[in-house]
C-alpha cells in the first residue's frame, strides 16, 4: 500500500481491509448512533471466496423496556413483515 491512498477497488481484492475499512467502522457508527443491535456474516459460495455478505438488523430494547418485551415485540413484528 505505501503511501498511495487506499481504494474500494483494494477492498474488493482484499476483504480484510474491506471488514476493517469500511465495514466494522459502519456497524460501529450505527449502533452508536441509532442503537442498533447489528450482526453480519461473511457468505461463501464452495472454497474461501467470499460472495456476499448477510446483514441482520435489529431495534434494541426501548428505554425502560425489558429484554423479555423488547424480543416479544420484535418476533411479533417479524411475523406482520415489519422491522422492530
Amino acid at each position: 500500500m505505501g503511501s498511495r491512498p487506499w481504494t474500494p477497488d483494494s477492498a474488493i481484492k482484499n476483504f480484510a481491509q474491506l471488514r476493517k475499512r469500511i465495514i466494522q467502522p459502519a456497524v460501529a457508527e450505527l449502533k452508536a448512533k441509532d442503537g442498533m443491535d447489528i450482526e453480519w456474516t461473511p457468505k461463501k459460495q464452495g472454497g474461501r471466496k467470499i460472495t456476499a455478505l448477510e446483514f441482520v438488523f435489529q431495534k434494541q430494547a426501548r428505554p425502560g423496556e425489558s429484554y423479555e418485551t423488547a424480543a416479544a415485540r420484535i418476533a411479533k413484528n417479524r411475523e406482520m413483515g415489519l422491522s422492530g
